[in-house]
């Protein structure tokens, strides 16, 4: 028990600086990806793998020896945090009439958890007008209600926990999709996409590159951070122009000839040691092979 002088003492002391000793969750200045955390909300570019500009969290865990070693854990020093009850209306805060909503870092595990028909217009009426979703940074694992959005553009649902591309066939009118570090081990579902430009499947568990064909309108194929060996199935998108397959397993570039639109190419952190198979990219204007074992150019 601490004597009465002790406490005093204790009460005057200030806050450990953070050049001292961090506390447990610590706000960012600026990341080694560039995000910047000092309130603006432009975002930043990410580290290439993934082509969208987003707004990240503001927090980081400093000090995680704290979550398992009590030792480390000072009460004093944790940020209030806010946190959201199992059975809160998420929309609470949200005029009825309002026409932009932004839910995305919300942990929303469904979207029957948004409770929109408590607005003047419910989902399958605003379907006429809404042209970009956003749910990224959530806990969604599966896909559906979304058959009424026939004039969706942009469906982002980026950082959350989907195994599997499905129901999206009624979605004709999409031209960017958007499933960055889900748990997709196949590219699968995209039929009906006609109108697809760019299809962002990094950080994911993909093996193998197949199913492009009903989106031979790609123009934008984002793969990096995922498990690929080898160039493949891309025969049908001739109006491919940008392919990012970085930080995968290639130990060679082939699968390129048939793709005479390309004009950026990054495939850097992999196992290349030439650049034998770039002799067909006659258009490339970009070309990223950093991190590799190429010994000379031939």
């Amino acid at each position: 028990m601490s004597s009465e002088p002790e406490k005093a003492e204790k009460e005057k002391m200030p806050l450990t600086p953070k050049s001292e000793e961090a506390p447990h969750i610590s706000l960012k200045e600026e990341d080694a990806e560039g995000h910047d955390a000092t309130g603006s909300t432009t975002p930043k570019s990410s580290s290439g793998w993934d082509g969208k500009l987003r707004l990240e969290k503001r927090a980081e865990l400093v000090n995680p020896e704290a979550i398992s070693d009590a030792e480390y854990s000072d009460e004093e020093q944790v940020l209030a945090g806010e946190s959201i009850e199992a059975d809160e209306d998420l929309l609470d805060d949200y005029p009825t009439d309002t026409t932009e909503i932004d839910l995305v870092h919300a942990r929303i595990s469904s979207l029957p958890s948004l409770k929109l028909s408590r607005f003047k217009a419910s989902l399958s009426e605003l379907a006429p007008t809404l042209t970009e979703l956003d749910l990224y940074d959530n806990l969604i694992a599966h896909i559906k209600n979304l058959d009424s959005l026939t004039n969706l553009t942009s469906l982002d649902l980026s950082f959350n926990k989907i195994k599997h591309i499905k129901h999206l066939s009624a979605l004709t009118q999409l031209t960017d999709l958007y499933f960055v570090q889900n748990k997709i081990s196949d590219i699968e579902g995209l039929e009906g996409l006609s109108k697809l430009r760019n299809l962002e499947l990094a950080a994911n568990r993909i093996r193998e590159i197949k199913n492009l064909e009903h989106v031979s309108a790609l123009e934008e194929l984002w793969l990096g951070k995922n498990k690929i060996t080898e160039i493949k199935g891309l025969s049908t998108l001739q109006n491919l122009k940008i392919l990012s397959i970085q930080s995968n397993r290639m130990r060679s570039i082939s699968g390129l000839t048939s793709l005479p639109h390309l004009e950026e190419l990054y495939i850097s952190h992999n196992a290349l040691t030439s650049l034998s198979g770039l002799e067909e990219c006659k258009g490339l204007r970009v070309l990223d092979i950093s991190n590799n074992q190429v010994e000379k150019l031939d």
